[in-house]
Parts: structure tokens; C-alpha cells; sequence
């Protein structure tokens, strides 16, 4: 959509990246590993960010641990997702492990919202440069979402056959984590897809305006519907088969955009406050 069909009042003004003042999910590259950070600073000289001791899930870094942010800092017209740690220390004031990272490994920009390392803020343009349609972006965002989860489920439904195949647990043994793990797992897939079509939902309303987002949303019950209901590391050290590698590869990525679906929402969110 053209900037030209866009009132003044629906283009939503660049935000400082400083002012974001919301956790994003970040996951370590090695091992894999899901956690909450907050944005502090982005330069061409690195990414500060913050994991405070309140979020959730939370991770402790050490010099040379490699993460993705799943944001897209923008250089050019691609963005760097990947950092290595430089620097990490307490502040005590913060209440936070707070770090310093290197970004490195350049992918296409995958949406128009994205952190400027030239001049330090947050951007919402569309594919022409101009102001985007903030309705129209987080819409977009939910249907992506909503069929990245389906797609998980897809990978594990091909997932518990294979297992039944290749486990070395006795049939008595395998009967039970069949019922309560992958149960559980399957069950909870579809209780986040649910909750994400509901969310679709609501923001495909035709009244729907971005300003309503943070009352339509709660934060924290996205972020608990967007993360992976399937633990990789312990499930390739529970069946130990290069056969479920391509399966977790897979799951791995859609992951991986979920997030970065996710963190471009807290900044629509921040952007609505």
C-alpha cells in the first residue's frame, strides 16, 4: 500500500531504539537456547543489550557466546540478525547482565521494520521507502505467524512415526513418552495455534486500528505461543539418529522467523504505547 492512501495519523513515526523499553527474544546460536533480552543501543560499533534477572526466560553469557537477536538491524538494504558477546558484565543497577556484541552474517530484509545502525532508531517503511501501513504490517505478521505454527505442526506429525522407528526404549517405555511427551507437545501446538488465529482474528477486524494493539494483545501470552513447544537438544540426545535432523533443522527455522514475526510485533506494540 502507498503512502498516498495513508492519513498523517496512520504512519507511525521512527522510535528510538533506546525508548523500546520491551523484551525480545533472542536464542543462542550454540546450544540452542531461547531468551528474553532487552534492546539497549545499536551502532555500527555493536548491539548493547540487557537480559534482566525479571524476565522469564533468561540466559547468562560469556565472551564469545554467539546469538541471533532475530531483529533486523539494518545495513544498507540487508540486515545483520547474528552478534558475537565482546563484553558482558552485572549492572547492578539494571538488575541485568548487560553485553556488548559484534553483529556478523547478512540476510535480505525480511519485513519494512527495521533498527537503523546509521541513525539509531526503529523505522516503519514499506518496500518503497515510504511510511507503511502499520494495520496492514501487523496483519501480515499474525497470518505469518499462524501458518509457521501449522507448518511446525506438519514437521512433527512426520516426527512421531519416525520415532516409533528408530527409539531403542522398550515398547512399555516408549508407550509412555508417547502419551505424555508428544501428547503434551501435540497438544500444545494446537492450543497455540488457536490462540494465534484468535489473534488473527481480532486484528483483521475491520475497526481494527494499531492504536488498539495493546489492548487486543497480551505481550506475554504471544511470546508463550510463538516459542518452540519442542526442546531440539533433548530430543536429539533422547533418539540420537541423524533421521530427526532434518525434521528439527526445519522446525529450527520456522522458529527462527517466528521470532524475528515476534520481536517486529513488540515494535509495532512499543510504536502503539
Amino acid at each position: 500500500m502507498s503512502s498516498a492512501s495513508l492519513s498523517p495519523f496512520q504512519a507511525l513515526p521512527a522510535l528510538p531504539t533506546e525508548s523500546v523499553n520491551l523484551p525480545f527474544l533472542g536464542s543462542r546460536v550454540t546450544p540452542h537456547a531461547t531468551f528474553q533480552y532487552l534492546l539497549q543501543d545499536v551502532s555500527a560499533k555493536g548491539v548493547t543489550f540487557a537480559v534482566p534477572r525479571w524476565v522469564v526466560n533468561r540466559e547468562h553469557f560469556e565472551i564469545g557466546a554467539r546469538i541471533n537477536f532475530h531483529l533486523p538491524f539494518r545495513v544498507g538494504s540487508r540486515t545483520q540478525l547474528e552478534g558475537e558477546v565482546i563484553s558482558a558484565e552485572w549492572d547492578a543497577e539494571l538488575d541485568a547482565q548487560r553485553c556488548v556484541a559484534r553483529l556478523s552474517g547478512q540476510a535480505p530484509l525480511a519485513y519494512p521494520v527495521f533498527a537503523s545502525i546509521e541513525t539509531r532508531s526503529i523505522v516503519f517503511n514499506d518496500e518503497a521507502g515510504q511510511p507503511a501501513d502499520p494495520v496492514e504490517l501487523v496483519r501480515q505478521l499474525f497470518r505469518d505467524l499462524a501458518l509457521l505454527k501449522r507448518g511446525t505442526r506438519v514437521y512433527f506429525k512426520h516426527l512421531v512415526p519416525l520415532f516409533s522407528r528408530i527409539t531403542f526404549f522398550p515398547t512399555a517405555d516408549y508407550g509412555e513418552l508417547r502419551r505424555f511427551v508428544l501428547s503434551d507437545i501435540r497438544n500444545r501446538i494446537a492450543t497455540n495455534i488457536a490462540a494465534l488465529d484468535d489473534w488473527k482474528s481480532r486484528v483483521e477486524a475491520s475497526d481494527f486500528s494499531v492504536a488498539q494493539l495493546p489492548q487486543c494483545v497480551d505481550l506475554e501470552a504471544l511470546r508463550a505461543a510463538v516459542e518452540a513447544e519442542i526442546n531440539n537438544e533433548l530430543f536429539a540426545a533422547t533418539f540420537e539418529s541423524p533421521a530427526i535432523k532434518p525434521y528439527l533443522d526445519a522446525i529450527r527455522l520456522l522458529e527462527h522467523k517466528a521470532h524475528l514475526d515476534y520481536n517486529t510485533l513488540v515494535l509495532l506494540y512499543a510504536a502503539a504505547l
